[in-house]
């Protein structure tokens, strides 16, 4: 009966498990639907599409021709997109902090989250989460979650700069020192931003703001 017992245990803890590992994709299969929209081909910028869209990941969009069958397009393919009001470009070689060690991202799909004087962009990807070792020996945790981080970019430049947070903070000397020239010319939130009041959590809010 005992032997029993801890067998019924460790099969609930091993399907609490599963359960765990399998939330991120239910979550972004439920989410992640098909919405009217339109994109442009880097090969024909004169030309925009409609179609429904649905963004995959931040290297996959996926578009539905007369058909209905899925057209998949990559950020070599298509240079911007507009998915329901939310608008969407390209960038690339920035580095995306989170996980084991971040992400160097070559070129991906990122949002457009304001434009003017200066653009902040973002962008989302899934970070994978370490296994640990719970009590009687059992693995807990794994899987993965979503995380973004925000890109700043003068108008008419490609290059971005990532505004990103320390490991247990939203702000910290590297975030400021990366947002500090775009703020050049706006004494009062350099003031802000000198006095940590502007970090991750409202830069959406200062580049708002500034433009």
């Amino acid at each position: 009966m005992r032997a029993c017992k801890i067998f019924n245990f460790y099969c609930m803890r091993l399907l609490f498990l599963l359960v765990f590992l399998a939330l991120p994709q239910l979550s972004q299969a439920q989410f992640n639907r098909f919405e009217t929209g339109s994109y442009v081909l880097a090969a024909n910028p004169a030309v925009r599409h409609t179609s429904e869209l649905k963004l995959r990941s931040g290297n996959l969009l996926l578009a539905k021709n007369t058909n209905e069958k899925n057209i998949k397009l990559t950020p070599d393919q298509v240079s911007s997109f507009r998915l329901g009001t939310r608008k969407f470009t390209v960038a690339g070689d920035f580095h995306a902090k989170g996980g084991l060690g971040g992400l160097n991202v070559t070129k991906a799909f990122v949002e457009q989250l304001d434009s003017g004087q200066v653009i902040l962009l973002s962008y989302a990807f899934q970070v994978g989460a370490p296994m640990s070792m719970g009590s009687g020996g059992a693995m807990m945790g794994g899987g993965s979650y979503s995380a973004n981080v925000y890109l700043l970019q003068w108008p008419g430049e490609e290059d971005v700069t990532p505004a990103q947070g320390g490991a247990y903070s939203s702000g910290g000397k590297n975030f400021r020192e990366a947002v500090r020239p775009f703020f050049i010319g706006r004494p009062d939130l350099l003031k802000m931003l000198d006095d940590k009041r502007i970090t991750t959590s409202n830069l959406p809010e200062a580049v708002h703001a500034l433009n």
